[in-house]
């Protein structure tokens, strides 16, 4: 039983929890989450706060780099990130909590990303995406890229 959490300062917390929807909610400042699909590892899924832009939670440079390495779509994920297991719907839930080899996995790729974003550019992993100083240039795109926006336009209204 356990899923794994980046928290915003990019420290990797092990939770020996079940995983729910419940307990993915709690460690969300708004209690609410969206789903992050992991191209590349299909059986892991990412969840990130669904209001952190407009609550203004921090970036999380280093949740976003990892969850980018796993294959999700670049974006300036803020927050803390939550990574569980992932398996097409049983009876009761699609969530599972993460083997040991996927820990170990998801923990060695955290490790890697900590040491790229420290300064360690001779990092190489086959997990990743980009290499070290593309992951750097992401990391940095994270920290400075301005907040979505959204425009509500009236019905008959003009740009």
């Amino acid at each position: 039983m356990s899923y794994i959490v980046i928290d915003s300062d990019g420290q990797l917390h092990h939770h020996t929890a079940r995983v729910t929807a419940e307990a993915i909610r709690a460690e969300m400042p708004s209690q609410h989450f969206d789903l992050v699909r992991l191209r590349r590892e299909p059986n892991l899924f990412g969840f990130v706060d669904d209001s952190g832009h407009l609550i203004g939670l921090p970036r999380n440079p280093a949740g976003s780099c990892v969850l980018v390495a796993l294959g999700a779509s670049p974006h300036a994920y803020c927050g803390p990130v939550v990574i569980t297991g992932w398996s097409e719907p049983d009876e009761s839930s699609e969530l599972r909590d993460l083997d040991p080899d996927q820990r170990y996995r998801v923990t060695q790729l955290h490790s890697s990303v900590d040491r790229v974003l420290a300064g360690d550019v001779d990092v190489l992993d086959d997990r990743w995406v980009l290499d070290s100083p593309q992951i750097l240039a992401y990391a940095d795109w994270v920290r400075d890229s301005p907040p979505p926006v959204t425009t509500v336009i009236p019905l008959g209204g003009e740009l």
